[in-house]
């Protein structure tokens, strides 16, 4: 999943924070909203026919069972996203304490309002593993505190918010990221400290990458920024890059043909997967092709937008629609009713609530804590 905005017009949370906004970019938008709609459909498969056990899994052989692997897939592409949008902010703006704001302004209303609300229900109503923690305040306390620093994910801790794991990621990739902007500035100063962090920062980065393969798709996106940043090319429209048209007219179907061609080489090798798909996310980032044109569409827009609520609420919806039909129709049924039963009023619940999440919170929320807090460094300045 990926919490990034689009690299222009960007949510209210983004736009008072930013100095140097970069350049609009609705491939990357309309990216975003596919990204977390393919997360929605996986986990209705998944609450379905896998921990809900009320319709029939599909066999391996069947190629419909790829929907289980399809959320952890889009949450990678999430990742690629972020690679290139944070190092293109971190360029352009330069600042690393702006930077550091607009992250946890973007980040927290929406996940500690869903982080808090879970802490208060979870425990009484006897959710997964946390109806352990009644009656035990300081095991409540730890994991309350360990999920509010979104710890388990890179961190073997029980993990609250199931899709939450992917913002340990994002966080862990913002203070790397953050970490080598102020390590480039101190090298200006000293080459032999320079050095030295560099060496030492680089070594972290390639355990972290052993450690965990998933952070792959970060490097993707930032090498995906440096090739078109060296090329040149500031995105300017579907079909009007002036450089590299070549690689997909507006017509063309490449970007979709290799962003299939990553999902299905990423169980096979994950190198040869993540190369593919940075030859994909060049086609995004320069706004080309067949795929670029369905990402501007309107619908995709507005999914893009609310892209991140829609990632973090949807399971809230979800979970008690699974509990309702796990009852009423107990053992797996090979009967596509039944799933489009389910699947159809949660959909519909999951972007109503996320689209009233992205307007309340996210836009209205923010903007008033903004002003708050703008105002409190205005004065104390």
């Amino acid at each position: 999943m990926n919490v990034e905005p689009a690299s222009s017009d960007p949510p209210p949370t983004e736009a008072v924070t930013r100095t140097a906004t970069p350049p609009r970019n609705e491939t990357i938008e309309g990216l975003r909203g596919l990204l977390a709609s393919a997360v929605l459909v996986s986990h209705v498969y998944m609450m379905a026919a896998v921990t809900g056990g009320f319709y029939t899994r599909f066999p391996r052989e069947n190629p419909l069972s790829a929907l289980e692997e399809l959320g952890t897939f889009a949450v990678c592409i999430f990742f690629m996203i972020s690679g290139y949008l944070i190092v293109q902010t971190l360029s352009k703006d330069g600042s690393v304490r702006r930077f550091a704001k607009s992250r946890v302004t973007r980040l927290a209303p929406v996940f500690v309002g869903l982080h808090v609300l879970l802490f208060a229900v979870g425990p009484f109503a006897g959710y997964a593993w946390m109806g352990a923690l009644r009656g035990h305040p300081m095991a409540f306390l730890f994991h309350f505190t360990s999920n509010l620093l979104m710890l388990p994910g890179i961190f073997d801790l029980p993990l609250a918010q199931k899709n939450a794991w992917s913002l340990s990621y994002e966080l862990l990739f913002y203070v790397l990221a953050a970490a080598a902007f102020v390590f480039r500035g101190l090298a200006r100063r000293s080459r032999i400290l320079g050095a030295a962090l560099g060496l030492g920062w680089g070594a972290l980065v390639v355990w972290l990458l052993v450690r965990y393969p998933m952070g792959t798709a970060f490097v993707g996106g930032v090498v995906t920024y440096g090739l078109v940043r060296r090329i040149g090319v500031e995105p300017t429209g579907v079909g009007r890059s002036k450089s590299l048209t070549w690689i997909s007219g507006r017509g063309s179907p490449l970007g979709l043909v290799l962003l299939g061609a990553t999902f299905w080489l990423a169980p096979v090798s994950a190198v040869v997967a993540w190369l593919v798909g940075t030859a994909f996310f060049v086609t995004i980032a320069l706004e080309q092709g067949l795929l670029s044109v369905f990402l501007r569409t309107r619908p995709m827009q507005a999914l893009g937008r609310m892209s991140y609520s829609l990632y973090l609420v949807h399971p809230f919806v979800l979970y008690p629609f699974k509990l309702v039909f796990a009852r009423m129709f107990g053992g797996p049924r090979d009967d596509i009713r039944v799933l489009l039963a389910f699947a159809v009023p949660s959909i519909g619940l999951a972007l109503l609530f996320s689209w009233l999440c992205y307007r309340l919170i996210e836009t209205r929320l923010t903007r008033f804590l903004l002003g708050r807090w703008n105002a409190r460094t205005a004065s104390s300045d």
